[in-house]
């Protein structure tokens, strides 16, 4: 028999405070999963941010959580929220649910959760993929329409993490890196 002991205990035997942030935070993923519909942590915190204090708080709960439960936070309808953009009109992404979402030469497109990709659509030969760390260089690459204007004799996807990238920016990379074409020479 295997025994929880959920939250820890403190140095001071215990904490009430921990058993309503527990709840707080249960109550989320549970409204998710009855829903279907995936939450960040940092939708969690910002509805109870009186509560929560830190987004430290929601993260180590929802770590814990997945951890005292034996499942991903994908399993519990926990995601990290998007914050990488890419720009390219030859890049398409087809979702689970079906739609498309088709990149801009000149605009920035958000990058979805990994899970939700089902495909990546290159719609013509790329010549580059690169990724930028500093937002306001990917900016202005982006509104120069570099992707179409630049040295090389075919378009190029530039993408961005703004600074350190999400799991999101980083599973799109990794399918980008696998899934081109052995000729176009990514491996």
């Amino acid at each position: 028999m295997r025994r929880l002991v959920f939250p820890k205990l403190t140095r001071s035997g215990g904490s009430l405070r921990a058993i309503v942030v527990a709840c707080a935070v249960v109550t989320c993923i549970h409204e998710a999963l009855i829903t279907q519909v995936p939450i960040t942590k940092r939708d969690i915190y910002y509805r109870n941010v009186e509560l929560f204090k830190k987004q430290l708080v929601v993260d180590n709960m929802v770590d814990d959580l997945a951890a005292t439960f034996a499942v991903t936070r994908d399993e519990l309808f926990v995601r990290a929220s998007s914050k990488g953009v890419f720009c390219g009109s030859v890049l398409s992404l087809r979702l689970e649910s079906g739609t498309v979402i088709a990149g801009n030469d000149r605009q920035p497109t958000i990058i979805p959760s990994g899970d939700d990709i089902q495909e990546l659509i290159i719609e013509e030969d790329i010549a580059w993929v690169m990724v930028i760390e500093k937002e306001a260089v990917f900016q202005t690459l982006c509104r120069v329409g570099f992707t179409r204007r630049n040295a090389f004799e075919r378009p190029g996807i530039l993408l961005t993490g703004k600074g350190y990238p999400d799991i999101a920016t980083r599973q799109m990379l990794h399918k980008l890196s696998t899934g081109l074409p052995e000729e176009w020479g990514w491996r």
